[in-house]
């Protein structure tokens, strides 16, 4: 996340709320970030543990901290002025599917899929965990499961 600050994205804290063109953030974006490194971390050095702990010859990962800190930003942002007309909100963690009323889900209302091509036309599903492979639901991983949707949408025009 702090590479992508880096190379022009405008990352803001959690999403408070959106009255007319305002968009309202919490001042956590450090503690997100932070939250994200050390989480990130933990996992790498669970992976070079297995590794090691299995005789398993495999280069170490080659992560290399980003140094950079998010300075004070103003807690709201006027969408309009900045030329946004679209808002594509990601729920996190916590799914949320109410609000597609369609028969797409299981009994614990989690749609049925396959690699995110569910068998409603023109529902699709990207960035949920374990979609297709356990980096499905990670950012810097998505890419590819948008990308098989993206040629399932090209393919069946």
């Amino acid at each position: 996340m702090r590479q992508l600050a880096l190379n022009g994205v405008n990352l803001h804290g959690k999403l408070l709320d959106i009255e007319g063109a305002t968009a309202r953030f919490a001042d956590d974006l450090g503690d997100t970030l932070d939250t994200i490194d050390r989480v990130c971390r933990e996992n790498l050095d669970e992976i070079d543990d297995y590794i090691d702990k299995n005789g398993i010859d495999a280069p170490k990962d080659d992560l290399v901290p980003v140094d950079w800190q998010p300075s004070t930003q103003p807690q709201t942002f006027d969408l309009k002025q900045a030329g946004i007309g679209t808002v594509i909100y990601g729920t996190g963690f916590h799914y949320d599917f109410s609000w597609i009323q369609l028969p797409a889900f299981d009994n614990r209302g989690y749609p049925h899929y396959e690699r995110g091509v569910t068998p409603i036309p023109g529902l699709y599903f990207v960035g949920l965990h374990w979609l297709h492979t356990q980096g499905s639901g990670l950012f810097y991983q998505v890419g590819r499961d948008a990308e098989y949707v993206v040629d399932h949408l090209s393919f069946n025009r």
